[in-house]
């Protein structure tokens, strides 16, 4: 099965400027990967890792950001095991068997936490549902694109069953990960 033929929608996020944004990726889909032959790179055991597993520190908006998830888990009380989708509105990407506490545990552990920033990053405070901040847009494309790429994992020959891709593979704590080094480069 190729990839053209199993891609999804994204949305008003063309498949060329996905591929743009993927570029960046492509050194460290070589370095987990390991080569075209499907053998395992040096770094396939670190994308499944928690930031504190690999020494990083808290983030400096972890305190701000937890503070915030704080509030609005106590806002949903006794909702938390509902679908997030029930108790949040404008949840496009995450909308499969997430509860809304899930949801909440995943912007401030996971997103917040492999981005180093805080819940105004993506959100306009006051208005989690707004979609006007261009990162929230962009959140999303990747959160689709990141689902693109741990699709792919499951056709490549060698890759340890539960290997999967996340936010912290490329961004490390970082709301701009770096640029790879082009090929060119020595």
């Amino acid at each position: 099965m190729s990839f053209q033929a199993t891609r999804p929608r994204l949305g008003k996020l063309t498949w060329r400027r996905a591929a743009g944004r993927i570029r960046n990726c492509a050194a460290a889909c070589a370095f987990l990967v390991g080569s075209s032959s499907g053998t395992l790179g040096a770094g396939a055991t670190m994308i499944q890792q928690a930031p504190q597993a690999l020494g990083a520190e808290p983030d400096a908006a972890a305190a701000a950001r937890r503070a915030q998830a704080d509030a609005v888990r106590k806002s949903i009380a006794g909702r938390e095991a509902e679908p997030a989708t029930a108790v949040f509105s404008n949840v496009k990407v995450l909308t499969t068997s997430i509860s809304a506490g899930q949801l909440i545990n995943a912007m401030d552990v996971t997103f917040g936490r492999f981005l180093g920033v805080g819940c105004d990053y993506c959100h306009v405070a006051g208005d989690f549902a707004s979609d006007t901040l261009r990162t929230k847009r962009v959140a999303r494309e990747m959160m689709r694109i990141n689902g693109i790429i741990n699709a792919q994992f499951s056709q490549v020959a060698d890759l340890p069953e539960r290997t999967t891709a996340s936010c912290w593979t490329c961004h490390r704590g970082s709301a701009h990960p770096p640029k790879a080094p082009s090929a060119s480069s020595s």
